[in-house]
């Protein structure tokens, strides 16, 4: 639009905000407290130094209430953060604001604009100091580059650092809102975490929670086939986006066994083409059925393309459950200068690292040493898993398959 001035349009929002808050403090600044709102939120000099005076006041107990001299007074004891030059408030400024803001009805819908036009201008600073560092070395402005994501994404979500009362307030909101669900309202259906297709695992794991799972087994115990049923359940049942990272095999021939279980006809019976006008009928169902799934499947052998494939699905809304096929295969620069425990190593605590950093489960499937079959066909434990040290630690759980 012709004329337009974005820095008039961004002053006359967060002008709007404080004005709210100053309007009715009591309604205003749970709703801001609760968003995590913080001073780099504003742009502008004295609605920045505003909203560290009157978040100081509202810590005090003393905003609900202050009279338009007490806030004014307050505000203008507040001292700049380093570097910054310190703004003229007035009285005059404070009744102008409240003037301005006919009402907080709309305090949420300011709250929205003035915090997606910070996370813009991180955004920007982000993008630029990307481009910079690109010329002293791209692997590690790469790096950088997917922790300023995962950061702004945190923040956008409400998931960034807080205070220790916040986070103990929001852990009780989880146990009330359990206790209102199972004890009050008699509902059996709630899980804490991602929940499994199977009662018992969903009990025992309390859902998937964030982090690394393993799953682990020696070859043809059927790993693959346990998440692929993991996968159907969470795609069809749940409607969760599901990024599944095949090494073991091809998409084709991960698509094939999909289709096929889901159609419930034998895969080298559809291989072989001994399959009945019925049997074909089913499968082109199955095929549209899984077609619509919320399932991407991708291979990335490298361990940053899969961190950096991880976090822009999630910046999409387009993950909430990874799936490794499997873990032993993944690479990264200089792993094949390693021990093998250290390779496994790096790769478990990335894997684990992805989970937290993105608040998603991982499951990793993992292969068993041949010592569990050397004795006689044991039950495996945790010391038959290779690079079995790194794993014990990283994995939030780990389930083994027995024959």
């Amino acid at each position: 639009m012709k004329g337009f001035d974005m820095s008039e349009e961004t002053d006359r929002n967060e002008i709007a905000l404080v004005g709210s808050v100053l309007l009715e403090p009591g309604r205003v600044m749970p709703l801001l407290m609760g968003a995590l709102a913080s001073a780099e939120w504003f742009a502008d000099r004295r609605c920045k130094s505003a909203w560290r005076g009157l978040r100081q006041l509202w810590d005090e107990k003393k905003l609900d209430g202050a009279d338009l001299l007490t806030v004014a007074d307050a505000l203008k004891r507040v001292k700049p953060e380093k570097g910054e030059e310190a703004p003229e408030i007035e009285i005059a400024w404070v009744q102008k604001i409240i003037d301005d803001t006919p009402s907080a009805a709309h305090a949420e819908y300011y709250l929205n604009i003035v915090r997606d036009q910070y996370l813009c201008r991180k955004g920007k600073r982000l993008a630029q100091g990307f481009a910079a560092s690109l010329e002293t070395g791209p692997a590690l402005a790469i790096q950088k580059f997917q922790s300023g994501l995962v950061e702004i994404m945190s923040e956008a979500t409400g998931q960034q650092d807080a205070a220790l009362g916040d986070t103990g307030k929001a852990v009780m909101a989880g146990f009330k809102e359990a206790h209102q669900i199972r004890m009050v309202e008699k509902r059996m259906d709630y899980c804490p975490g991602i929940p499994a297709p199977w009662r018992v695992m969903t009990a025992n794991y309390n859902g998937l929670q964030p982090g690394l799972h393993v799953v682990a087994g020696r070859p043809s115990t059927g790993k693959t086939t346990l998440v692929e049923n993991m996968i159907r359940f969470w795609c069809e049942e749940k409607g969760l986006h599901v990024g599944f990272n095949s090494l073991d095999m091809q998409k084709k021939q991960i698509m094939k066994r999909f289709i096929c279980e889901k159609a419930r006809v034998s895969l080298a019976k559809a291989e072989f083409g001994t399959t009945s006008e019925r049997d074909l009928a089913r499968l082109n169902s199955a095929s549209d059925g899984v077609e619509k799934w919320p399932l991407n499947i991708t291979v990335k052998r490298d361990l940053e393309a899969f961190r950096s494939w991880c976090v822009m699905r999630r910046l999409k809304g387009e993950l909430d459950v990874a799936v490794v096929d499997f873990m032993q295969l993944m690479e990264f620069d200089g792993c094949y200068r390693m021990g093998s425990d250290d390779r496994v190593s790096r790769i478990s605590g990335t894997l684990k690292a992805i989970g937290n950093d993105l608040d998603i489960p991982v499951i990793a499937l993992s292969q068993l040493n041949r010592q569990c079959e050397e004795d006689g066909g044991r039950e495996p434990q945790l010391s038959d898993l290779r690079g079995s040290g790194a794993i014990e630690q990283d994995a939030f759980t780990v389930l083994f398959l027995h024959t």
